[in-house]
């Protein structure tokens, strides 16, 4: 049974005022995102209400509680009510689902919003429809779910960068993904020809080089390059007081960073740093890859990667994350192998 034949009545709060980033979602402007809303989730069958808190979250939760309501999702852009007291209150009341949009995607409120309550309407699938399927079907399943949720979106974009949205989706299980991801026009092709033609991937961690694992790194002779953990970097950064992986990308390029994949998913140090070299023409890879993730420094290196001259590949804000990077990297060996 599909999720949206399960769920008779969902009560979505959202509070979206005040001016951020340019962009301003008044109270007058609530029906327009309501009714849009609706339409994006109303061919999935789904009946919901779509109202505006008018008090504190916890507020909010505790009425609907007392009133009946067993699922709700709520939506804000105030990070700080996604702390540990919502946590609580989410352990309670185990129903009560919350969902945060980063302030820097209010200007695609709906699909936004449609895929995070997309997401959220997954933790009530009950155990007590659980299906066993063989591998091949649970991997079928997965991409079939992922194209049903995110049609428009996929249709919307090239087929190349599609399949890598696919991907990524499948990889982090997190919808919104789909649309936090950015091509560089090219990226992708950039990406393709540079391991066709055997060229190495630099990585930032231990994850996203155990992450790379599609057959076609064999098969093109790609090497994966990673300095995190020798000696030497250690070593170094003790002397020069800065991070492991700021270092290890001064490794890289020392030793030549000419036509690399590079696929960073962890540390927006390393990231940073490899801003600084390709600026300075020390070092032109082939295509870079930025999805690290973090609360500091993250979402504005990655926004210095787009205004670089090599081909990128990057998601918006502090999303992201080593698993991501992988993924990425492994969508590209399989569309390299055709």
């Amino acid at each position: 049974m599909k999720i949206s034949e399960k769920i008779e009545n969902i009560n979505i709060c959202g509070r979206f005022f005040g001016f951020m980033r340019q962009i301003a979602i008044r109270v007058f402007e609530f029906g327009r995102v309501a009714r849009n809303l609706k339409d994006a989730l109303g061919r999935l069958g789904l009946n919901f209400d779509l109202k505006v808190a008018t008090n504190s979250l916890y507020e909010e939760a505790e009425k609907l509680v007392q009133n009946g309501v067993k699922r709700a999702i709520f939506v804000t852009h105030r990070f700080e009510d996604a702390k540990s007291g919502w946590f609580d209150f989410e352990t309670k009341h185990g129903t009560l689902k919350l969902c945060v949009i980063d302030p820097l995607q209010l200007a695609n409120l709906v699909p936004i919003l449609s895929t995070l309550i997309l997401s959220a309407l997954s933790a009530y699938d009950s155990s007590d429809n659980v299906k066993t399927f063989a591998p091949d079907e649970i991997y079928e399943q997965s991409f079939a779910r992922i194209k049903d949720a995110l049609s428009d979106r996929l249709r919307s974009l090239p087929q190349d960068e599609a399949e890598l949205v696919l991907r990524a989706v499948h990889a982090t299980g997190d919808l919104d993904i789909a649309w936090l991801l950015e091509f560089a026009k090219g990226s992708v092709k950039a990406g393709v020809d540079a391991l066709k033609q055997g060229n190495s991937i630099l990585v930032d961690s231990e994850m996203v080089k155990a992450g790379i694992y599609h057959p076609n790194l064999k098969t093109f002779g790609c090497r994966i390059r990673l300095y995190l953990n020798e000696e030497r970097t250690k070593e170094l950064a003790q002397t020069l007081k800065t991070t492991r992986s700021a270092v290890a990308v001064r490794l890289a390029v020392k030793e030549g960073l000419l036509g690399d994949v590079v696929a960073f998913g962890n540390a927006p140090t390393a990231l940073l740093e490899l801003i600084t070299h390709i600026k300075n023409g020390d070092a032109k890879p082939s295509l870079l890859i930025a999805t690290v993730c973090g609360f500091v420094n993250a979402g504005s290196a990655k926004e210095e990667v787009k205004k670089l001259c090599v081909p990128w590949i990057v998601t918006r804000g502090s999303k992201g994350g080593s698993a991501l990077a992988a993924s990425l990297v492994n969508g590209l060996l399989a569309l390299a192998g055709g």
